[in-house]
């Protein structure tokens, strides 16, 4: 459980924000195992199995560009030292930068992301909507 706040209530809280962010990476944007094939268990796959080929490789090249981008924005980050901005922890590792990110997107602290990350995650709010209603 998260020690960042005082309260026991708001560590609960951020803790489960910063789980449901891995919940989020894993089913719609880093979505891939090491040999570039969907991982078969995720929302994305799910949602996205029954559409046309065309459909598919279309949306499958917006869900690649989400993981770009958020991939682009965290090297930033390190390079110009903003990823200090979200914690030690969040800079330890790409998986932890996105759970304790989203946690700061989700808890108000929204100016205190690193340049980019609150309009990549405001992008990623509408595209995760668009592909919940396939």
């Amino acid at each position: 459980v998260s020690t960042f706040n005082d309260t026991q209530e708001e560590a609960l809280i951020r803790t489960t924000i910063h789980e449901y962010g891995h919940v989020i990476d894993f089913n719609y944007v880093n979505v891939r195992d090491s040999r570039k094939r969907f991982y078969i268990d995720s929302l994305y796959y799910e949602k996205t199995k029954k559409l046309s080929t065309q459909e598919r490789d279309d949306l499958n090249k917006e869900q690649d560009a989400f993981r770009k981008r958020f991939d682009s924005i965290k090297s930033k980050a390190v390079k110009n030292g903003q990823i200090k901005q979200i914690s030690e922890y969040g800079a330890s590792n790409r998986s932890e930068t996105f759970a304790e990110s989203f946690t700061m997107y989700n808890t108000g602290e929204r100016e205190q992301l690193p340049d980019g990350f609150e309009e990549f995650y405001d992008d990623l709010k509408v595209w995760i909507d668009k592909v919940n209603k396939l």
